[in-house]
């Protein structure tokens, strides 16, 4: 099972590393992929996958829907940020 979702606020490769890291914990068994230029996330795996438990874990990382983006959530995916890009 494969469930795409459309994001803001991925910027780079750092974005990447949190976004991946936080959801292949998240969902047991899975492989995460990110596309920060197009600010998609895709998450695959043999069973099947919560959406509304992902888009929550995205946006507490700060990386909501696309439609869904505050300033709050900008100020999240900064932190986020830099944390992808230490690890």
């Amino acid at each position: 099972m494969t469930e795409k979702f459309a994001v803001a606020n991925i910027k780079c490769g750092g974005c990447a590393n949190t976004i991946k890291n936080n959801l292949e914990k998240l969902v047991p068994a899975s492989t995460t992929v990110v596309d920060f230029e197009a600010g998609v996330v895709e998450v695959t795996a043999a069973t099947y996958i919560n959406r509304q438990l992902v888009l929550k874990k995205l946006a507490a990382l700060g990386y909501p829907e696309a439609d869904q983006n505050n300033v709050l959530h900008q100020v999240k995916s900064v932190a986020s940020c830099l944390v992808g890009r230490l690890d």
